[in-house]
């Protein structure tokens, strides 16, 4: 067992009967960790770990309250979900990583302008030649 393994295996042990807010907090931080220390070594493992980890963010926002509570957390999903998509292009996945980029800026609250999408979409189209 790795040592991110056996951290998680602990971390699950000691968020049980917490509240669900908290363990997908933690749960995320471990993930973005993990992801960040794969990206060198196992760039299929760190885009796994950044899914895991925009899975507890999607469960994060379901705790949302407010119009600016629910921006925020979809902000961070699509932080992630850029993370994941710069492996992608690192990995050549170049159309793989278009179709998040793209996701990310078709946000209807226009929260897709405040990432990089729009330079990574142009970028990705002309190395695409499309």
């Amino acid at each position: 067992m790795s040592g991110f393994e056996g951290r998680f295996e602990a971390l699950k042990a000691d968020l049980a009967g917490k509240d669900e807010w908290t363990r997908q907090e933690a749960l995320k931080a471990f993930h973005l960790e993990w992801a960040a220390a794969l990206e060198s070594t196992d760039p299929d493992g760190a885009m796994k770990q950044y899914s895991l980890a925009e899975d507890c963010q999607w469960t994060i926002g379901t705790f949302s309250t407010s119009g600016g509570e629910g921006l925020a957390s979809m902000s961070e999903v699509y932080r992630i979900m850029g993370m994941r998509a710069v492996v992608l292009e690192r990995l050549l996945r170049f159309g793989d990583a278009l179709e998040v980029w793209k996701r990310i800026q078709s946000d209807p609250n226009g929260l897709g302008d405040l990432t990089p999408c729009a330079a990574r979409i142009a970028a990705l189209k002309a190395k695409l030649g499309s």
